[in-house]
């Protein structure tokens, strides 16, 4: 093979060429591993200063055999680039290498689509960039696997795709990481289908591959390419995440060590494109307060930071013997996490107008990990039978803070609208959305009930009506948020589908204002509060609303 280097015009030398020698195929039980020689190169070292730079690889007959070289493939030109300032985008500014691929349009088609939507949230397996340069760098398995995903952001029937990608795992796919890969991406999707025992059951199946080949051991993967060994890392980090949310609104009693040793993932603007760069551990992380020297952390580093936190929230609340200071310290680390998020890391959408799914999976972990502390101790009267597929009512924890604890628990809720509202589609978002907005609802409702301010109650009615229509829209890939707003809607329907009067300060007849007041102005709701209205026209008067049940 020959690759020729051409320079972005940015040096004294206007084009160099090098040669470069790949091994052939070698393979390890049913998975192709490839390997690459030594670089043999005259370049100059003025060409360091590229910007960019240009990769053909041509197949070449070999001399003896007269045969062509095997499928070889090389990550080790990108880790020489620096990180493109600009978008991704696929020209001949960027590094390609032309192959040719024995993928059906179609199979294409719905990785595509897996990269496009799923992948913004969840990115552990090798960037869109990389398998359009070779197709054939996803083992057998996983591309099955990621086509059973990507097949819900189609018309199509998902079941077949399903079906193919758990029958071939189910097969002597030897133990590796790209396994725990596809294990992984099925255990979302199924809990994102409502298929909890199979999500279950394949998550369990992830963590028992991962921790037998020691995925989170920092020398896995040791004599590979830098590339794969951080789609490595972001694996283990991303099962140890997905462990964490699972066991909060489905506990199984499955749990996961922190890695205290195994560096955290780089940032994701670098991994896509190909690149990776130094990273500082979890370890590290927590002592970043006491750090002399500033570093950018990137917004995978802060989604472990904040499941790191939850997970330490959900311990406390099944401890009876949990203590104030317990309590007070748990208050701290979320505190202390909104407070040292850099300016960049604040808002989840990007300068760019897109949103950082990576973040806005941080941010929700953390409210989530606010609403599990402050909840059960914000001395708010539950609603009676209140239960989703994804929150059950948590036994109320005896407080003297209950006005701080409501608050708060109320701010968080708060925070989950404000992600609601961001960015323009809701395709992007992790499943594991569907659950935190029925955290935020079980908070907005019980305040509503209490809420004695119309104005105030009004703005908690809009947010959960905000709850249900992104339930609906989320609803229209995974099955799982189409289930929990119609549970939400049947409670809304029963506590917002009443008047809001004030209790502790009544109206009467000499100090009661009109609806003409000049200072309140001609205030509609105000006319049917002082008409007595029942207010009818709430959208959860709806007949298409079922009952709350009893039972």
């Amino acid at each position: 093979m020959v690759a020729e280097v051409s320079s972005g015009g940015l040096s004294s030398i206007s084009e160099s060429t090098f040669y470069m020698e790949f091994n052939r195929l070698t393979c390890h039980g049913s998975r192709a591993r490839r390997h690459v020689s030594p670089v043999e190169t005259n370049m100059s070292n003025a060409m360091v200063g590229f910007r960019y730079a240009r990769v053909v690889v041509r197949p070449v007959a070999n001399a003896s055999t007269h045969a062509a070289p095997g499928p070889d493939f090389t990550f080790d030109l990108l880790q020489n680039l620096p990180v493109p300032t600009a978008s991704l985008s696929y020209t001949d500014d960027t590094i390609s290498i032309d192959r040719e691929s024995s993928d059906d349009g179609e199979s294409t088609y719905l990785i595509d689509l897996y990269y496009q939507f799923f992948h913004p949230a969840h990115p552990i397996v090798i960037p869109p960039r990389i398998y359009l340069q070779d197709h054939g760098v996803i083992p057998k398995h996983l591309s099955k696997a990621m086509r059973a995903v990507g097949c819900h952001f189609t018309t199509k029937n998902p079941e077949p795709y399903l079906h193919e990608a758990k029958e071939i795992l189910a097969s002597s796919e030897p133990d590796d990481a790209f396994k725990v890969q596809a294990l992984l991406i099925l255990a979302i999707t199924s809990f994102a289908r409502f298929e909890r025992e199979g999500g279950g059951n394949m998550l369990t199946q992830a963590v028992h591959v991962a921790q037998k080949i020691g995925l989170n051991d920092a020398h896995y993967g040791l004599g590979e390419q830098a590339l794969l060994k951080e789609s490595y890392r972001r694996t283990w980090w991303e099962l140890y995440t997905i462990v964490g949310i699972v066991s909060l609104i489905m506990p199984f009693g499955l749990k996961v060590d922190i890695a205290w040793n195994l560096p955290l993932p780089c940032h994701c603007e670098e991994y896509n494109n190909g690149q990776t760069s130094p990273t500082k551990t979890l370890q590290d992380m927590q002592h970043r307060f006491l750090a002399e020297e500033s570093f950018s952390w990137s917004s995978f580093s802060y989604k472990v930071e904040a499941i790191r936190i939850l997970t330490n929230i959900i311990d406390l609340s099944g401890d009876p013997f949990t203590s104030q200071s317990q309590v007070d310290a748990a208050a701290i680390s979320i505190a202390s996490f909104w407070m040292d998020l850099p300016v960049s890391k604040r808002d989840v959408i990007c300068r760019s107008g897109k949103t950082d799914e990576v973040l806005f999976c941080a941010h929700m972990l953390m409210s989530l990990g606010s609403i599990c502390l402050h909840l059960p101790r914000s001395g708010m009267q539950s609603i009676q039978h209140f239960k989703t597929s994804c929150w059950t009512d948590r036994a109320r924890k005896v407080d003297e803070n209950t006005a701080s604890h409501k608050a708060a628990a109320i701010k968080a809720a708060s925070r989950l609208t404000r992600l609601m509202s961001s960015g323009q589609s809701t395709k992007t978002h992790t499943p594991c959305f569907a659950c935190a907005i029925a955290f935020a609802t079980a908070v907005q409702l019980p305040a509503y009930m209490e809420e004695n301010e119309p104005f105030v109650a009004q703005m908690l009615k809009e947010q959960v009506q905000l709850a249900i229509s992104t339930l609906r829209q989320i609803g229209e890939t995974w099955p799982i948020a189409s289930v929990v707003r119609s549970q939400v809607a049947q409670y809304a329907r029963e506590v917002i589908g009443k008047p809001v009067v004030p209790v502790n300060r009544p109206l009467t007849l000499e100090s009661a204002p009109t609806a003409a007041d000049p200072i309140l102005g001609n205030q509609e709701w105000l006319q049917e509060l002082l008409q007595g209205t029942q207010m009818d026209d709430l959208m959860f008067q709806s007949s298409d609303y079922p009952t709350p049940s009893r039972d």
